[in-house]
């Protein structure tokens, strides 16, 4: 724990207030705020916390409102009452120094032109900004040096803070093993590709190529309160019209008699055998979680009979429906009034996420919440997502609900390593009340992030998206919600918009080309990709060649041992300078022989002893080279238990890298490859 650990903030900083809102409402100086906070009952340590941070945000006064232990660093979250646009940061703890704010001062702000997606973005949009005064959480990995990596996205806006949101830059914050912080690094930016009024135009730019054959039959499914019909719509005719997709229907579960029927609400639908299917559950707001994930498990039985040449299923849900997902996945689904959890039978691929709160929403708490003044605005909200406020899945996405804890509950409860994982995260909306992060207005981006859980799916990567606010029948809101500080403050929400969103479309399309075998999976190998002591990504030590082919297109070649002890493959199309080296049929190593790749730490080939030296401080091993007089083999063994039986090997000509390698041991060490 942090107290264990000797650290100068824990929990025992944290303050939240009784009443939630009269301190935005009342307090603009810090004797206001320590005389309420000591009339509450705060903490010494809560009370010392806001005194500190009045200086660290040049005079601004607030309190710790969250703090989470996430290993060496820790993380909080401030609330800075009274400032006019931003009234909360994000706060990295105990670290040297202890409070690191994530406003960025200049001298940490990174550079964003050196991004090969600036110039065109800059020339289009001239007023772009890189918004600095507000970070979204995205997550924090622990270093194979035995350090720590914090991960927060950033907006990019057209113009100045209220600006149309562009799109996000994705910034690192870096501590060593001491935990002390060396700064920040761009990592990239997200842009969405040239906005179009265009829908098939946005596709295209994408998706360059149809899917063509489906690998899996793709179910979407819907989240609370919603409907086949009002979430999917648009993207089934698109799907159809454009794409050729074989519309197989909408699948509905009853309860009753524990049968599903599946409809045909168009004549582009066959009723059967289908590409694909959008779930219908017009009831889900009434029943629990694992209620509804016993349902879904029922109907993908039900579509993969319907698909008798099929083994799996790809689900793609909105929202709500992603936690419906869930339970099914890690075992936690059962039928309405039976205690039996009902078996994951492992029928899945991939499960991908759009807006869904894995961390819990706000939402259920603004709608029945007294204490806020602008109570009547936020009911007319729910009332017109025809949301009952007291319905059992509804009081289930609360954050920290009882039935999120289960879930969440990783440890427990695993996601399974055979299923791969995307989260779409919406974001360019913040609401001041809905804990002032960046989301889509209902769900924060750090919630939509399934890799932000702990320990995070194995198989995962997080996309995010600007969510843009259109005018139709079933896309956001828009409330005006004035506040003493803030009178022309309004309540915007994107969330109902996601589902109809071209960019989202894009994003689903390109992660089911990925399924489907084609060459363009091989672009999430490209030379940006980082060598790690475990793979380069996509690919992982332990993945056999089959799972391998799924993302990358391989090829055979050498005169190797025979192919079932030792041989190599490498990427069919490219880039080249990566082999990977396979026994077992398990990819074992990775050898790289292009000055193109570089490991997370930056090194290459052509580094000198000395940077590799200074990149694995206190965890390199020399030793001479067998072949190369005066060479050397400098060997980096993580202090991290996780990798004990991995390493990253540099060969070197005694003064510079010549090649490098990294994957589990012995096959890591072995100095004639296969041979």
């Amino acid at each position: 724990s942090a107290s264990s650990k000797g650290n100068k903030y824990s929990s025992a900083t944290v303050w939240i207030p009784k009443e939630s809102w009269q301190i935005w409402q009342e307090c603009n100086s810090i004797n206001c705020v320590l005389d309420y906070m000591k009339k509450s009952g705060a903490s010494e340590e809560a009370i010392k916390f806001s005194r500190e941070i009045n200086d660290k945000f040049f005079g601004v006064t607030g309190y710790l409102e969250k703090f989470e232990e996430k290993g060496l660093i820790d993380l909080g979250f401030v609330m800075l009452p009274g400032r006019a646009n931003t009234n909360g940061a994000y706060v990295l703890l105990n670290g040297s120094p202890p409070l690191i704010s994530t406003e960025l001062d200049p001298e940490y702000e990174p550079d964003i032109t050196r991004d090969p997606n600036y110039p065109s973005l800059k020339k289009q949009y001239p007023n772009l900004i890189f918004w600095t005064a507000q970070a979204s959480f995205i997550s924090a990995q622990a270093k194979a040096d035995g350090g720590q990596r914090f991960i927060f996205s950033y907006n990019l806006l057209n113009g100045g803070h209220a600006g149309e949101v562009l799109g996000t830059g994705e910034v690192a914050f870096d501590f060593d093993r001491n935990g002390v912080f060396k700064g920040t690094k761009l990592l990239k930016l997200v842009v969405p590709n040239e906005k179009t009024n265009s829908t098939e135009q946005q596709i295209n730019i994408d998706n360059n190529k149809a899917l063509g054959t489906k690998p899996f039959p793709v179910i979407f499914i819907h989240g609370i309160g919603s409907s086949a019909e009002a979430t999917w719509g648009l993207f089934r005719d698109y799907l159809i019209n454009k794409d050729s997709w074989i519309f197989g229907g909408v699948p509905r579960y009853h309860k009753d008699t524990k049968s599903i029927d599946i409809s045909c609400p168009i004549k582009e639908c066959t009723g059967g055998y289908g590409d694909f299917y959008t779930v219908d559950s017009p009831d889900n707001q009434l029943f629990s979680f694992d209620v509804q994930g016993a349902e879904l498990s029922a109907i993908i039985q039900r579509v993969l009979k319907e698909n008798p040449d099929k083994r799996k299923v790809v689900l793609v849900a909105h929202s709500m429906g992603g936690l419906v997902a869930r339970e099914y996945i890690q075992g936690l689904a059962r039928e309405f009034n039976t205690t039996p959890w009902i078996k994951y039978r492992d029928d899945v691929d991939k499960l991908i996420t759009i807006g869904t709160p894995h961390q819990g929403s706000a939402l259920p708490f603004i709608c029945t919440d007294t204490s806020m003044p602008i109570t009547e605005m936020i009911e007319s909200l729910c009332i017109e997502l025809k949301l009952n406020p007291y319905a059992s899945s509804l009081t289930e996405l609360k954050i920290n609900s009882t039935a999120l804890q289960v879930l969440n509950n990783l440890s427990s409860h695993p996601l399974p390593d055979s299923v791969s994982y995307v989260s779409l995260i919406g974001t360019g909306v913040t609401n001041d009340f809905v804990f002032n992060e960046n989301g889509d207005g209902i769900v924060t981006a750090i919630s939509q992030n399934l890799g932000a859980l702990v320990p995070p799916p194995k198989n995962h990567n997080s996309r995010n998206i600007p969510i843009k606010f259109r005018a139709s029948p079933n896309c956001g809101h828009n409330l005006p919600t004035p506040t003493i500080t803030n009178p022309t403050n309004k309540f915007q929400e994107t969330h109902t918009c996601e589902a109809g969103d071209p960019a989202v479309w894009a994003v689903i399309l390109r992660d089911l080309v990925e399924d489907s075998g084609k060459e363009s999976a091989d672009k999430y190998l490209t030379t940006n990709s980082k060598l790690e002591l475990d793979g380069i990504e996509p690919i992982r030590v332990g993945m056999t060649v089959s799972e391998s082919s799924k993302v990358i297109e391989l090829t055979g070649y050498g005169n190797g041992v025979a192919s079932n002890e030792c041989s190599y493959v490498k990427p069919k199309n490219g880039p080249s300078g990566i082999d990977f080296m396979v026994t077992n049929n398990q990819i074992a190593r990775i050898d790289i022989n292009s000055k193109e790749f570089t490991t997370a730490e930056g090194a290459r080939i052509g580094s000198t002893e000395a940077e590799i030296l200074k990149y694995y401080p206190g965890n390199i091993e020399v030793k001479p080279h067998q072949y190369i007089e005066n060479g050397h083999y400098l060997i980096f063994r993580s202090p991290d238990a996780r990798y004990q039986n991995y390493r990253l090997i540099f060969e070197t000509d005694g003064t510079h890298v010549t090649t490098f390698r990294a994957g589990k041991i012995p096959e890591v060490g072995w100095v004639e490859r296969c041979g």
